[in-house]
């Protein structure tokens, strides 16, 4: 992932009040979902501890040929450097058939700008690629991790990298420095741990719903589409307003491994009521849906897509949480038309982000005519507003998402709109310190097969 942080990831929305920062290798101005919710899988997995790790320092690990053995389950793993330009590692490792693992890379866990940023990729015995890995989905920083149901029993191999080697940008230069250190994991995923759920493959309906299992809020699906027509659902209850994540990994070679999905969608419990839905664009991309749910019981969602071929590769991963949302916009049953011109906009908490100020929009466009202002006073030394926002992109009915910045005489001075590709971004528009600006949200539909009609923004001022 590229060093260059956007205002796009600077100002996404994201349920616990931080703002995560992303950049342009997963399509630009798509920023990931709220880490916080989603679990720490390395914290999941069976693992020993074997005293201190290996202090290998790079040098003479630098091919298939010169890998260095690794032993699945040891949590401290090894430790290594990318210590010049151009450095590649090598390491090793035998695993079994139907063997679920790890490889957990943590190096810049603050996401310094400064520090190492990995990649990590998977080959098989005879040196073929597998899997990769630039920064773990959902981003939280640059280090790396794959999730991967292995297809044979035998010898596997793991490249590790520097991101400004890995990208092939010839503007960019190479970096790697002795104090380019990071720790690299093979750890085994236990389907009976708390925490995770294996596939149990009873059926495709919402009778044969598995639990999905939560601990603390988040938990991981280890998934198989056992069949082309194959539909995995898992049952889960909130307890409260909340919001909820379910990310499916990225599928293929270039992603963590295994079969794209064809749809991931959520229901209520009886499988009647279409909540979120979204049809992943590109199998390499993380899809997630990112509801605003009330209390009850509700019904998750995933199909193999038509015509995918079967294959040892059929597998797929699906991270999910629940958590406490943003504050949910004024206007409300009680409090119809709360934000709907600019006289009554809404005033979101605008708190430090990075170089300026940032807030969190939660909105609903809960009728074709429904718009939503929010305001935001420039504060001195401001001069440059932001906006990213995604609605449809995470599962919404929202249609023809569009987003408009605007001045005091309610004229547009910056618009975007949100695509079936592209979260929508409104990068820069200049605005006057000491007076207010305006945000305005509005659609132009609503997929009649989706209740959702949430709108997630992230404003940024600067």
């Amino acid at each position: 992932m590229s060093r260059i942080a956007t205002v796009a990831a600077l100002s996404f929305s994201c349920l616990s009040g931080v703002l995560l920062c992303a950049c342009g290798s997963n399509g630009g101005g798509d920023p990931p979902p709220d880490a916080a919710l989603l679990p720490d899988v390395a914290a999941l997995a069976d693992a020993s501890t074997g005293g201190p790790p290996d202090a290998g320092g790079g040098d003479g690990t630098d091919s298939f040929a010169q890998s260095l053995l690794l032993t699945v389950g040891d949590m401290d793993g090894t430790l290594e450097s990318l210590q010049e330009p151009r450095d590649h590692d090598f390491f090793r490792f035998e695993g079994t058939a139907g063997q679920w693992v790890l490889i957990d890379v943590r190096a810049n866990e603050i996401d310094d700008p400064m520090d190492v940023d990995t990649v990590v990729t998977l080959y098989d015995g005879m040196e073929r690629q597998l899997a990769e890995n630039d920064d773990a989905v959902p981003r939280v920083n640059t280090d790396s991790e794959l999730i991967v149901l292995l297809p044979a029993t035998g010898t596997y191999y793991i490249e590790v990298q520097e991101y400004s080697e890995w990208d092939g940008d010839p503007a960019s230069l190479p970096e790697g420095q002795p104090d380019f250190i990071y720790s690299l994991s093979v750890l085994e995923l236990n389907p009976a741990a708390p925490g995770i759920i294996a596939d149990p493959e009873m059926g495709n309906d919402a009778a044969s719903a598995a639990a999905l299992e939560l601990e603390m809020g988040a938990g991981l699906v280890l998934g198989d589409y056992a069949i082309a027509t194959d539909i995995d659902v898992y049952a889960f209850t909130v307890d409260a307003v909340s919001g909820f994540q379910g990310t499916i990994m990225p599928a293929g070679v270039e992603g963590y491994g295994g079969a794209a999905t064809g749809r991931i969608w959520l229901t209520d419990d009886a499988g009647a009521t279409t909540i979120a839905s979204l049809v992943p664009h590109e199998a390499s991309l993380r899809q997630t849906v990112y509801p605003n749910l009330a209390a009850g019981s509700y019904l998750l969602w995933t199909e193999r897509p038509a015509g995918a071929p079967l294959g040892a590769n059929s597998y797929y991963s699906l991270k999910a949480g629940i958590g406490t949302d943003n504050p949910l916009e004024l206007e409300n049953a009680a409090a119809p038309g709360a934000n709907d011109t600019l006289a009554t906009a809404e005033s979101p908490a605008l708190n430090p982000a990075g170089a300026g100020r940032g807030a969190f929009v939660l909105a609903r466009l809960s009728s074709a005519t429904d718009v939503d202002y929010f305001r935001l006073p420039v504060a001195a030394g401001e001069s440059m507003l932001s906006v990213a926002c995604s609605s449809a992109r995470t599962g919404s009915g929202v249609q023809g998402l569009e987003v408009s910045v605007r001045n005091a005489a309610d004229g547009a001075i910056g618009t975007g709109t949100e695509s079936a590709t592209m979260n929508l971004f409104i990068d820069g528009v200049a605005v006057a310190a000491g007076a207010n600006s305006y945000v305005k949200l509005r659609k132009t539909g609503q997929d009649a097969a989706i209740t959702g009609d949430w709108v997630r923004c992230g404003i940024f001022l600067q």
